[in-house]
């Protein structure tokens, strides 16, 4: 609810040529992964292969395969709070060749 509260306030403050929930590719994030400033691509080297996921370096938060979301763009993506390196991640888009 709170996160919800946060994600709406963001989306009426800071309205962007690209849209809501849009990555800078033009593919759109999942809803539940909150808007374009909480996602954004990220280097290769910011998530780790871990056996049956992926660990994002900042925070050391684990993903399972079965949890990430399929990157359209070739890139990895991550969807964290106000798009924070050091904040809790909602969201972590793959590519196909890392699942």
């Amino acid at each position: 609810m709170i996160r919800a509260a946060l994600c709406l306030a963001a989306a009426l403050a800071f309205p962007g040529p690209a849209g809501a929930h849009q990555a800078p590719s033009g593919w759109t994030y999942d809803s539940e992964c909150c808007d374009g400033s909480d996602c954004r691509p990220i280097q290769d080297d910011a998530v780790v292969r871990v056996p049956g996921g992926w660990r994002i370096v900042a925070t050391g938060q684990v993903f399972t395969d079965d949890a990430v979301k399929h990157s359209p763009d070739g890139h990895f993506h991550r969807c964290s709070a106000y798009g924070r390196e050091d904040t809790h991640t909602y969201c972590l888009y793959v590519p196909d060749l890392g699942m």
